[in-house]
């Protein structure tokens, strides 16, 4: 398994972390699990267009505030709606992978939201299934 760490610098915000996964991966052929081990990051696979990414935070953001207030923020916890946020689009992602390149679609990248930040987060990835090779 391998692992990036990435640096975000406001409360919500969605990072493109396509590149720097498929580079620390050792890529061969398979599926690349895409996971963060914290409670209030997301990870999932959609397009990194920059209105489309602001949309991602701004839904992160506000979703669930006619939910509020919420039980976790009786006890001193001001992040309820993030991890929350975090349950609901889930902290993992699986990418096939073909000729040691990940075999996104054209307009997909893996990204990662943060929900409550701003904050130091890790990314791990790790080749599940690796494929054999065929042999000419």
């Amino acid at each position: 398994m391998t692992h990036v760490e990435v640096t975000t610098t406001r409360p919500v915000e969605a990072l493109d972390v396509t590149d720097i996964v498929a580079a620390s991966a050792r890529i061969g052929e398979g599926v690349l699990w895409v996971s963060t081990p914290h409670t209030t990051t997301a990870v999932l696979v959609n397009e990194a267009e920059e209105d489309l990414l602001g949309d991602l935070e701004r839904m992160a953001a506000t979703l669930l505030l006619p939910l509020e207030p919420f039980a976790h923020a009786r006890r001193g916890n001001p992040n309820a709606a993030s991890h929350l946020m975090a349950a609901l689009l889930g902290r993992e992602c699986l990418v096939r992978v073909s000729g040691g390149r990940l075999a996104l679609g054209r307009h997909q990248r893996i990204l990662m939201l943060e929900l409550d930040g701003p904050k130091r987060r890790r990314i791990e990835a790790h080749v599940l299934v690796e494929a054999p090779r065929e042999v000419a």
